[in-house]
């Protein structure tokens, strides 16, 4: 039963560090924008952030999957350590 909390715990940490890295871009970006000069460059950041926050959430569509392999892990172990007892 530990193994599956470890897997669990590793699949929300790998989604965690997906999601702080979209974050952290997005707000250097966001800083980039209020010092840029030039209105072309304002709006391919802008383009950039909508296209990043596009593919970030195609990603956050991705945990209710995490969650129900986490599930099925679980019960696949629990079954599998109580038909060796």
């Amino acid at each position: 039963m530990n193994r599956v909390i470890k897997l669990n715990l590793l699949m929300y940490l790998v989604l965690a560090v997906v999601n702080l890295v979209f974050f952290l871009k997005l707000k250097i970006t966001l800083q980039l924008i209020t010092q840029s000069e030039t209105l072309r460059t304002v709006k391919f950041q802008i383009f950039s952030i909508l296209l990043e926050g596009y593919n970030n959430y195609r990603l956050i569509n991705l945990i209710p999957l995490v969650i129900v392999i986490g599930i099925l892990m679980n019960i696949y172990f629990l079954i599998k350590t109580k038909s060796t007892e």
